[in-house]
């Protein structure tokens, strides 16, 4: 059993109409392709998932997760997935708020246990990521970086 819970990148996409929602999940099919997938899994990543968030009246989001098996899995994988974002991200009228975290505890229906993993404290002292917000509209993109 490892001891280490697994490296989570979320973020909330939120766009400017339901329409620059739709555009999105059309276009970024495009460019997600299975050999980026191919070459992201070679690096560490364990999934993506895109969801609708559904829980906000009049509100187009998407929530976006990567998961990761470790942290040289998650630096692998940044700069290829930056890249690829960076390349398209200013096609949609959206605000892009990033959350990182780290598994500390996890229960699935597979084990049916429930197992905490040991905190990453050399992580967590560091500040594992500074960025806090990315909007992007008209072809520019604004970084709100936090303090961590």
């Amino acid at each position: 059993m490892k001891n280490q819970g697994n490296y989570i990148n979320y973020s909330e996409h939120h766009f400017t109409s339901e329409a620059e929602r739709k555009k999105y999940l059309n276009l970024s099919k495009n460019y997600w392709t299975d050999d980026i997938f191919i070459s992201l899994k070679q690096k560490g990543l364990l999934r993506k998932s895109i969801t609708k968030i559904w829980n906000v009246d009049g509100q187009a989001k998407l929530g976006i997760l990567f998961e990761y098996c470790d942290k040289n899995a998650f630096e692998r994988c940044e700069m290829e997935i930056r890249d690829l974002i960076n390349k398209h991200a200013f096609k949609f009228s959206m605000n892009v708020r990033t959350l990182r975290g780290i598994e500390l505890q996890e229960w699935t229906s597979e084990t049916e246990k429930q197992v905490m993993y040991e905190e990453h404290k050399i992580l967590i002292q560091k500040g594992f990521s500074k960025l806090k917000k990315l909007t992007f509209h008209n072809e520019k993109i604004f970084l709100v970086m936090g303090v961590g």
